[in-house]
């Protein structure tokens, strides 16, 4: 949770968006990389804990100067998509 934080600066809600929205992809690729790999529990654990930071990301964006913030496309599993 530290190295997400350590980037962004105080007051900056575009930095707070992209640091936890980039943990929470990361997390979500480890999650698809579990379920190919036939490790479903690692998954659910990568996947919930990537909706909690994608839920820390939402928590900026009344901030964010664009809202036209999106996302990436869905996961090979569908698990994950649009936020």
């Amino acid at each position: 949770m530290l190295a997400t934080l350590d980037p962004v600066t105080d007051g900056d809600p575009q930095g707070w968006f992209d640091a936890w929205s980039g943990t929470a992809h990361t997390l979500a690729d480890q999650g698809d990389a579990a379920v190919a790999a036939g490790h479903h529990r690692s998954a659910g654990w990568a996947y919930l804990a990537a909706a909690e930071y994608f839920a820390k990301a939402l928590s900026a964006v009344d901030g964010l100067a664009d809202r036209s913030f999106c996302c990436r496309p869905s996961s090979s599993t569908g698990a994950v998509g649009r936020v």
